[in-house]
């Protein structure tokens, strides 16, 4: 499908709702249809709205509107045009926001500020509720359920993980040793078994309950500080600040598989579909370099591998047969980079003065990123259809 043009395809329309889209971190978006590896070298910037990012806040996108975090609060851009529908001043946002899906009621928009608040609002700018955390919090994990009052906030404030409903009530708070939790959680949910919240907390990953927040296991792969974890064909993925990234068994923590990269190793390895003939474990290191697998069970030499000259700091991310990355500020500029799935071929190079935040966000056949240097991003195909917000 990457190949063919979108104008004989119907848009998919798909929601960005959370860090690395979905609660298992995968920065996997199935559904893209309009973007892909035959068109994906020909991105334009479509609109870019200066609004005061700093980099703590990767966009999402939900009911029509992209959300990010500033300086100053939370904003919600036309995708179409970058005007600003919402803007809700809460001081200087922290965090990714994370989405609880939802038209009657409205979804709510969860995010994190600097002075230690996690708060929601409405998908409309309605403020909602707000917790003291006693921290500055990680990006929150939506556990989505089936309607609002059965839907999870996770996040971490120092070295405790809190689990809120949707409506702000806390569930639960766990003490955990190992260091600071300032990485996102992640969620691995399989029949018959209890849901699973996996965070790292310094060197420490633990899998905690869902329900009751009680640890079910703890691991320390090697001593070094931990990446954000990920979720792939029902092993865990997490990366660590000596560069290895290690493959664990969910319910032991065991080592099942380790790859030694060429640097750090901070952002979330992203998981594709493993039935795919590309392959689909894409991971980026410090030292500028993106590899790419076609297993979890064992780390044989990449199948490709590629320098993009600056800091893979953040997660990859796939749609449709593309690899999208940013790289950060090191001696030169960063750049955003559209690779070829399948052999890494770099389709698309775009400068970016002033740094990327954590990942892009690929939907509705936009490419949207924020910057170090205040603005907000968006590039699109020949083929990108004019989907507009409707408020």
């Amino acid at each position: 499908m990457s190949g063919v043009s979108a104008s004989a395809l119907f848009l998919v329309r798909t929601d960005w709702l959370q860090g690395c889209f979905d609660g298992g971190r995968s920065c996997f978006n199935p559904f893209e249809n309009v973007l892909g590896s035959g068109n994906a070298g020909m991105l334009a910037v479509a609109w870019r709205a200066h609004v005061s990012t700093d980099g703590e806040s990767s966009p999402v996108y939900a009911n029509g509107l992209v959300f990010v975090g500033t300086v100053d609060g939370l904003l919600g851009l036309d995708p179409a045009t970058g005007a600003i529908i919402i803007n809700y001043p809460s001081g200087p946002v922290s965090t990714t926001p994370a989405v609880i899906r939802g038209l009657d009621p409205q979804g709510k928009v969860i995010f994190g500020t600097s002075d230690g608040v996690l708060q929601a609002v409405s998908t409309t700018g309605t403020p909602l509720w707000q917790v003291a955390l006693g921290s500055v919090p990680a990006s929150p994990l939506v556990i989505q359920g089936m309607g609002d009052p059965n839907s999870k906030v996770i996040a971490g404030a120092g070295n405790t993980l809190f689990a809120f409903d949707g409506n702000g009530v806390r569930l639960w708070a766990t003490v955990l040793e190992g260091g600071d939790i300032s990485k996102a959680a992640a969620v691995l949910i399989e029949p018959g078994d209890p849901d699973r919240v996996l965070v790292p907390a310094g060197d420490t990953l633990y899998a905690l309950d869902a329900a009751t927040g009680a640890v079910l296991s703890s691991t320390v792969p090697s001593g070094s500080s931990l990446g954000a974890p990920s979720i792939g064909n029902a092993n865990i993925l997490v990366g660590d600040q000596a560069g290895n990234l290690f493959s664990l068994d969910p319910h032991s923590g065991a080592i099942v598989a380790s790859f030694a990269a060429g640097g750090p190793i901070s952002g979330s390895p992203a998981i594709g579909d493993p039935n795919q003939s590309d392959p689909w474990v894409v991971l980026g290191d410090g030292g500028g370099n993106i590899y790419a697998f076609d297993t979890t069970d064992a780390f044989p030499p990449p199948i490709w591998q590629a320098a993009l000259g600056g800091p893979v700091d953040g997660p990859p991310v796939l749609a449709n047969g593309v690899v999208y990355v940013g790289t950060d500020l090191e001696e030169g500029d960063p750049h955003i980079f559209a690779l070829d799935q399948a052999s890494g071929r770099v389709l698309f190079d775009g400068l970016l003065p002033g740094g990327m935040a954590s990942e892009p966000i690929v939907a509705d056949g936009r490419l949207v990123i924020t910057t170090k240097s205040g603005d907000v991003v968006a590039y699109q195909g020949p083929d990108t259809q004019p989907i507009r917000s409707g408020r």
